[in-house]
């Protein structure tokens, strides 16, 4: 039985190995501060610019990008269609249990400062709308993942088709 591996599971494999170094490196980073730190760090550093700019990005994750998954699958084939419909069942099922089943108590960051008596202390975003409970797991963040997953999925065959169409082009003219 030979052993040998090709180029394209080493590279994986130093592909692995290279996010799992940087993923240890930052986790390292980031504990050495306590969490409060970091949020002060970020909080304590904004423009109004960046404000409005983020304001609106994180409102992609609202929603936006899953309906654009979701019409692009509706004018699909079927069977994208009901996969998107199935996995969109499947994460709002996780997240409502997350939210209001399994970390039903967990506080957002206004909410221990407001338990604590020190709100004042956080600048807020004028225009957006801060929740206090219900902090895990958050909605936006895996609304857009779930978005972009299924966008991975969607795209994949049709890129790599595309990609091997241009390669083949290319190097044709050489």
């Amino acid at each position: 039985m030979d052993m040998k591996m090709s180029k394209k599971q080493l590279k994986n494999i130093k592909a692995t190995y290279t996010f799992g170094v940087v993923f240890l490196l930052l986790l390292l980073v980031v504990s050495i501060k306590d969490k409060f730190f970091w949020l002060f760090l970020i909080n304590g550093n904004h423009t109004s610019f960046f404000d409005r700019l983020f304001l609106n990005i994180t409102w992609l994750g609202e929603g936006f990008l899953i309906v654009c998954a979701g019409i692009m699958a509706l004018f699909s084939k079927i069977r994208w269609f009901i996969i998107f419909t199935v996995a969109l069942v499947l994460h709002l099922v996780f997240i409502n249990i997350g939210k209001h089943l399994l970390f039903e108590d967990v506080l957002r960051p206004l909410g221990c400062f407001e338990k604590e008596g020190k709100e004042h202390l956080l600048y807020l975003v004028n225009g957006l709308r801060v929740h206090r409970h219900h902090s895990f797991p958050s909605g936006h963040t895996t609304g857009a993942t779930f978005a972009a997953a299924f966008f991975a999925i969607y795209f994949r065959e049709r890129l790599s088709k595309t990609a091997k169409k241009i390669f083949k082009f290319s190097s044709e003219g050489i």
